[in-house]
Parts: structure tokens; C-alpha cells; sequence
């Protein structure tokens, strides 16, 4: 009898680490878990896309430059050159569900046009502005900003980072990972230790931030809607706020080129949605342009 169970035990665990084995290389190699798209904090601008990923998650190709921009390769600006860079948050940003080659900014792209995307999820004003304070404008020749009305009241907190929100290292297993993420729920040791906070800057007033990142030259503001403020009220305390902190800067109503049907929730895009961005994108970037010019 003893023999029996041992035998069996044995054949369990022979079957549960093939399994194991097997989970691991489907959810590593095949839906590409094994390489989440990470964030980094940092000093003064909260947090931002980690630098140099190139990763493929549930069919979803995700990729980050040296400077943790969702676009290619940024060097030297040669010729003839247009380049735009756009700041934003999740929206401009696409998000995890939203692949590199249908972003607003890659479509707008073509020889001798490029335009930079340096966005994170839930950035603000000041987290931009943080940005654009650390890396410059890598010689653009026109800053395109996007925000929506609750960015208004978007402050950061330079709190750690929740490695649930925000994934900030690669697991060493995809399943145990998943496995403690679903325990940890009911077990809180089980949480991993959030990525340590720090700031070298003083928090600002959103407001204020967004009056300060919209005052510096050749920059052009674009007022992205949510689907509420497409079917309702759109003049909201937010719009006016930010409308009035961008005081001479040209702005772009997104209303004019979005619709209903390219949100996939009341604030982000789709893909039709991020072709309808790009077009407002690029209105926005030709006045900044044009005013420069002038």
C-alpha cells in the first residue's frame, strides 16, 4: 500500500512539473508574459516607460527607445527634417493594449517626418513637464501637448510604484508570478515590494504646471475629449482651466475629429480612435509650426 501511494506521489509530481514546464515555456514564449512592458520611477519625473524594451504581450507588439518614448530610435535631427514631439498620458500613450504600429504618433510618421511620443500611463501636466525639463525637446520643431479635462486636477504623488498598476521588473517565473499575484489578494505578504519613491522636485499645482508647460515656444495644445463630453456638456471646469492656462497657445479641440465609436471606454482609444488622435495631432502640429514661422 505504502509502495502504491509512493508511486503515485511520484507520478504526480513528474506530471505537475511537466506541467508546470509546459505552462511556463506557453505563457513566457507564446503570449510573451515572460517580458511585461515595464516603468522605472524617477526624481523628477515620477515615473516613465522603462528605456529599450522591444516585447510582443498577447500579440501586442510594445516598444520603448532609449528614452523611454513609445517610438523608434531618436538620434541626431538631419536635413530636412520634421519632428514633432507629443506628450500625453495613457491616451497618446496607447496603453498595453494598443500596438506600436497603431499609435497616432507611428501613423503620423513618414520619410523625413517624425513624430516623438513621450507619454505614460496617467501622466500630468507636471510629470510632462518633468519630461520635457529632463530630455529636452530633441530639436523638434513643434511640442505637441494632448490633455483632458481632469488633468486639470492630475498632481503626482511620487509615491512608490504599485507593481500591480505598474510592472517594474521581468519574473523569474510567469506562473509562480501569476500564481502569487492571485494569492496575494487574500495573503498581503505576498505583495512584492513597491519600487522605492523619490523626488527632486516640488509638487505643483496642475494647473499651474500645465500654464508653465504650455507657455514654453512653438507648442500647441490639444483638448482630448471623453465620450460623456462628446455626447454632453463640453465646456466642463476642466476644459476652461486648462484653456486658460494655455493663454496664447494655439489649441486643437479634439471634438472636431473624434468619435463615439473610436473610445474603446470613456477615454481611450481604439485603433480607429488613434487614427482620429493623429489627425488632431497633426492639425495641432502644423500651428505650432506655422506660428513658429511666422
Amino acid at each position: 500500500m505504502a509502495s502504491a501511494i509512493g508511486r503515485l506521489i511520484r507520478l504526480l509530481l513528474v506530471f505537475g512539473t511537466i506541467a508546470f514546464i509546459a505552462a511556463e515555456v506557453v505563457l513566457r514564449f507564446g503570449f510573451g508574459l515572460g517580458h511585461p512592458f515595464r516603468y522605472v520611477a524617477h526624481p523628477q519625473i515620477e515615473y516613465m516607460v522603462a528605456p529599450n524594451q522591444d516585447t510582443v504581450v498577447w500579440d501586442t507588439h510594445l516598444k520603448s527607445n532609449a528614452f523611454g518614448m513609445r517610438s523608434d530610435a531618436v538620434g541626431e535631427k538631419h536635413g530636412n527634417e520634421l519632428r514633432v514631439l507629443v506628450l500625453g498620458d495613457s491616451v497618446v500613450n496607447g496603453g498595453h493594449e494598443t500596438d506600436h504600429d497603431a499609435l497616432a504618433t507611428t501613423m503620423l510618421n513618414a520619410p523625413a517626418t517624425m513624430y516623438l511620443n513621450a507619454s505614460a500611463v496617467s501622466w500630468g501636466p507636471q510629470n510632462m513637464l518633468g519630461y520635457l525639463d529632463t530630455f529636452g525637446t530633441f530639436d523638434a520643431d513643434a511640442t505637441v501637448v494632448v490633455l483632458s479635462s481632469h488633468d486639470a486636477w492630475d498632481a503626482p504623488t511620487f509615491k512608490p510604484l504599485d507593481p500591480n498598476i505598474f510592472r517594474t521588473r521581468v519574473p523569474v517565473s510567469v506562473v509562480a508570478e501569476a500564481v502569487r499575484r492571485r494569492l496575494a489578494r487574500y495573503v498581503p505578504a505576498l505583495q512584492p515590494e513597491p519600487q522605492p519613491a523619490f523626488a527632486d522636485t516640488a509638487i505643483l499645482d496642475p494647473v499651474a504646471a500645465a500654464r508653465t508647460l504650455l507657455g514654453r515656444p512653438n507648442t500647441c495644445l490639444v483638448l482630448h475629449p471623453e465620450v460623456g463630453e462628446l455626447r454632453g456638456e463640453r465646456q466642463t471646469e476642466g476644459f476652461r482651466l486648462l484653456k486658460e492656462a494655455a493663454g496664447v497657445t494655439p489649441i486643437i479641440d479634439g471634438a472636431q475629429y473624434m468619435t463615439p465609436e473610436g473610445y474603446s471606454d470613456n477615454i481611450h482609444l481604439n485603433a480607429l480612435g488613434q487614427r482620429q488622435l493623429s489627425r488632431a495631432i497633426a492639425a495641432c502640429g502644423n500651428l505650432a509650426i506655422g506660428r513658429a514661422a511666422s
